[in-house]
């Protein structure tokens, strides 16, 4: 993977770059859709005059910043796993954003949770990234296909992830 960020060592090479799943983005587009419908409501009401256009204005406006927003943090929010560390940046709106990062020689343990009926259909789930000195583990929630993510960090761990670059020229070269 050519995958390329500000703050990447010389030496690392990203394996995995992940968001969020997409089901996340489902209430908060629900939310906007019942915003914009407002102004039907209103209009049985009072079909013309300021209160409607006024109506109109804002569910538009409060729709489309509510859909906005959910899509902005939801495309903003990261999991990078690379050669030496596993990278979370959580973008919790416009302006507030949180980035974690764990070298991958500090995890002892990883784990991953699926619970519910909505994330055993649509396969998304939790995993927990435990450390030594750490009081909690890092979680990241909402990740697509949790186990195949555990599985990628536990190899990549273990040195099995991924090949050296020396080790691919020498057997491109062969």
């Amino acid at each position: 993977m050519s995958y390329q960020f500000q703050g990447q060592r010389p030496h690392e090479r990203v394996l995995l770059v992940t968001h969020q799943h997409p089901f996340v983005l489902l209430q908060p587009v629900l939310i906007a859709t019942l915003i914009l419908l407002v102004p039907f409501a209103v209009f049985a009401v009072s079909p013309t005059g300021p209160v409607l256009a006024v109506t109109i204005l804002v569910a538009i406006i409060g729709g489309i910043t509510i859909a906005h927003h959910a899509w902005y943090s939801w495309n903003r929010t990261t999991v990078m796993l690379t050669t030496d560390r596993i990278i979370f940046l959580e973008q919790r709106g416009f302006f507030k954003r949180e980035l974690t990062e764990l070298p991958l020689h500090a995890i002892h343990q990883v784990s991953h949770k699926v619970s519910g009926i909505l994330h055993t259909v649509f396969g998304f789930g939790t995993v927990s990234l435990a450390t030594m000195g750490a009081q909690q583990p890092m979680t990241i929630p909402n990740v697509p296909d949790p186990y195949a993510v555990q599985q990628e960090i536990l190899q990549t761990q273990n040195g099995e992830g991924f090949v050296e670059e020396d080790e691919e020229e020498e057997e491109t070269n062969e």
